[in-house]
């Protein structure tokens, strides 16, 4: 999802200045909006603490970030 303030476009630099200081270790970002920066900055091996004031941005960071593998819906009735 895209939306103003989105930073999509800036990632692969966010990614080059971050790993100037340092290539790993924990990633914080405090007013992560939706979560974009912070699911690329675990995909390439960080540890990320994140947080915003938004109830759904909450949600989307919860299922992009906090998540680590596919969620299992075993007691969901087939049709």
């Amino acid at each position: 999802m895209r939306y103003l303030g989105s930073k999509t476009l800036l990632l692969g630099e966010i990614e080059k200045i971050i790993k100037e200081y340092n290539g790993s270790g924990v990633f914080c970002d405090p007013f992560g909006g939706i979560g974009t920066v912070g699911n690329y900055m675990k995909k390439i091996g960080f540890s990320v603490i994140t947080g915003d004031i938004l109830n759904f941005a909450h949600c989307f960071k919860v299922a992009l970030i906090e998540n680590n593998g596919d969620e299992c819906f075993f007691k969901l009735k087939k049709f």
